[in-house]
């Protein structure tokens, strides 16, 4: 992100500038995300997001920040300790589990923007990863209170990868669908449901999910 401007004027066109870039993003990907297009939308000048940004490339970067800022903020309210501090470990893992689908399902259109674009960007590629492991230290930060209760010889991995495999679950079905992998059609709800009972039957045994 630039540096704010110090008149409110011109912080106000950045702060327009910005959300416009996020909502291309969501409904046009990298192909329909230009310069023109986002001007459209802020009612800002062309010449003067040139000069705020340089190039098209640096305010869709700028973009994708303020998209990560948001999801970060959302994720460290949402994964504070305090907030699960009386949580037995079955809900402690199922929350952690929700708090990523909670983040997908808000913020899906400008993630499938970012993702595809982040196969063909090096720098987009980058500051996603960087986003995605902050969100993957949160779950399992949280998770690993109750590492007690967790039924695998190496508590630390065995929740990193049920994160990676929510993730990359949920991350691959908004960029490609929902019968990319598989002809059968699963609604979603049920989706992120067997994805839930997956990863609590693997991290807390199968009786977690019986009961």
């Amino acid at each position: 992100m630039p540096q704010p401007p110090r008149q409110k004027r011109s912080r106000e066109s950045l702060e327009r500038a910005v959300a416009a870039g996020v909502e291309v993003i969501v409904d046009l990907g990298w192909d329909g995300f230009t310069v023109a297009e986002v001007s459209r939308r802020a009612k800002v000048s062309v010449g003067s997001l040139y000069a705020r940004f340089g190039s098209k490339e640096e305010l869709f970067l700028a973009a994708q920040s303020r998209a990560i800022q948001v999801m970060a903020d959302e994720e460290r309210e949402y994964y504070d300790h305090a907030r699960w501090a009386g949580a037995e470990p079955l809900e402690l893992v199922t929350g952690a589990i929700d708090g990523l689908v909670r983040t997908f399902e808000r913020h899906g259109g400008v993630l499938r923007g970012l993702m595809r674009r982040a196969g063909r960007d090096d720098e987009v590629s980058q500051r996603g990863s960087q986003g995605a492991s902050h969100m993957a230290r949160s779950y399992s930060a949280l998770i690993l209170t109750r590492r007690d209760a967790i039924r695998q010889p190496d508590p630390e991995i065995a929740v990193d990868i049920s994160y990676r495999m929510v993730f990359s679950a949920l991350g691959r079905r908004i960029v490609y669908g929902d019968t990319f992998e598989s002809q059968r059609l699963i609604p979603w709800d049920v989706y992120v449901a067997e994805q839930r009972r997956a990863c609590v039957a693997y991290l807390l045994g199968p009786a977690a999910v019986a009961g």
